[in-house]
């Protein structure tokens, strides 16, 4: 009798100690996004400028500074432009922000391997190439805790060479092309605070829509490793689940038009129903720190929190991130102005079975969720 009590205690006591461990998780992410987000004033305050998604302020005065660089055309459309040259453009919002974050020592190394004047300017500085030899600075796979929500039991694997980032910059209510960050367009990533540095600089007079009113960062699950190498052949159903992962949706012509609802309607059960698989271990949510594509560092105020993320063909190519999390009922996210709130993943997002089109201005067409990622659409809605 005494040890079928102490049962019954046992099994009513754990799920209120898993509740407060997940509450003192959820409180610490909460920290961690305003953290970052008070980085992000404090290089505006130095800039006069807020870094940029990719083609960083930072990138494109090292391709000026580069003689092999600052010879070659700004032509957009070309890899072999002067920002893209040596893969500058690609380095992401959260590398530009380390000063600013107590991580002074880390970024004097990310700029070793960006410098032109470096010993290792023969190289290509991606954001993805520490584990070349010529790379060993122990950098870019560093584990950065302030990068991370301690929710997702992913984050401090970085078998893949690569920190991770939980904290993705706010692209926009519009889905992103992510091959945009060096191809021939300027639009698409024009709707939120962090976009092309050189198309789109952003500063907080940029955001007209009020600071309180729009979203800065919020929160993306990295991708479980266990599902780094799947096939290229046709994935199973339910194998993937929606945080984590990326499906395929809504594919060509997305010259026209992108239906959101192709992708929501990837939910089967909380599981993808048509995945990204056949990619490198370093692809996927989360799994670089270091590179500006949406990708890996962005997200798009469309389908609203927890709902999938999706492609319309290459998980570097056409990109809508959702932000989604492992706290029950939505996501962290910090506004502008940096206050932090948590957002219901009921929250009004308008109808997802519509046409959005590759550009547009204006209100957003997605409900209270896409106006909070609109920087100047003329709404004035808080969460």
């Amino acid at each position: 009798m005494v040890i079928a009590i102490i049962g019954v205690l046992i099994a009513l006591l754990l799920p209120a100690v898993q509740a407060a461990r997940e509450a003192a998780r959820r409180m610490q992410c909460s920290n961690h996004l305003k953290q970052i987000a008070l980085g992000c004033h404090n290089f505006h305050d130095t800039q006069d400028e807020l870094p940029s998604a990719t083609y960083s302020k930072v990138g494109r005065a090292l391709a000026e500074a580069d003689p092999t660089s600052s010879t070659l055309p700004i032509v957009e459309s070309s890899l072999t432009s002067r920002y893209c040259d040596k893969n500058r453009h690609r380095w992401s919002y959260f590398a530009m922000i380390l000063p600013f974050i107590e991580q002074n020592p880390l970024y004097e190394k990310v700029s070793i391997l960006m410098n032109p004047a470096s010993p290792y300017s023969g190289n290509n500085p991606a954001p993805w190439r520490d584990t070349l030899p010529a790379y060993s600075l122990n950098a870019i796979n560093q584990i950065i805790p302030t990068a991370l929500c301690p929710s997702d039991s992913e984050g401090r694997n970085n078998s893949h060479g690569i920190g991770r980032l939980n904290y993705y910059c706010n692209r926009g209510d519009i889905w992103t092309r992510a091959t945009s960050e060096y191809a021939d367009t300027k639009i698409s990533v024009a709707r939120g605070v962090f976009s092309r540095g050189d198309n789109f600089p952003r500063s907080f007079a940029s955001i007209t829509d009020g600071l309180s009113n729009t979203l800065m960062f919020s929160e993306v699950v990295s991708k479980f490793s266990g599902h780094s190498t799947a096939a290229t052949s046709a994935l199973p159903s339910k194998t993937y689940p929606i945080r984590g992962a990326v499906a395929v949706a809504a594919r060509e012509p997305v010259s026209l038009y992108i239906n959101p609802n192709a992708c929501l309607l990837q939910n089967i059960g909380g599981y993808l129903n048509n995945p990204v698989g056949g990619v490198a271990d370093s692809w996927g949510p989360g799994m670089r720190w270091t590179d500006g594509l949406a990708t890996y560092s962005g997200f798009e105020a469309v389908l609203p929190p927890n709902s999938p993320s999706c492609t319309t063909s290459l998980i570097e190519g056409y990109v809508m991130m959702t932000p989604n999390s492992f706290h029950s009922g939505g996501v962290n996210s910090v506004m502008c102005d940096g206050s932090v709130r948590f957002i219901s993943e009921t929250i009004d997002a308008g109808s997802a079975n519509q046409n959005m089109s590759m550009s547009y201005s204006g209100p957003s067409p997605w409900g209270i969720w896409g106006a909070l990622g609109s920087l100047d659409g003329g709404e004035t809605k808080s969460p």
